[in-house]
């Protein structure tokens, strides 16, 4: 994420919209996920072995870690 940014040259503003977009795309990824699981036997048998559990873990993982990486996206010492 930090590597994406300098090449984009984002500003700090854009920066500090990184992490919380992140989050939300996990999310929406999740409630997805467990949409086409409810519709369609492939999805279900993924979302059965492993990706209901891995995807609630995922967004925690995000919360806990968003300040660091907030913090390390809008650093100006880089």
């Amino acid at each position: 994420m930090i590597t994406s940014a300098d090449a984009d040259r984002k500003s700090q503003q854009q920066r500090h919209g990184l992490v919380p977009r992140a989050r939300r795309t996990i999310h929406r990824l999740h409630l997805t996920s467990h949409t086409a699981a409810e519709n369609a036997p492939v999805f279900r048998r993924l979302w059965e072995h492993g990706v209901k559990d891995r995807m609630p873990r995922a967004e925690a993982w995000i919360a806990q870690h968003e300040p660091t990486f907030a913090g390390r996206l809008t650093d100006d010492r880089r």
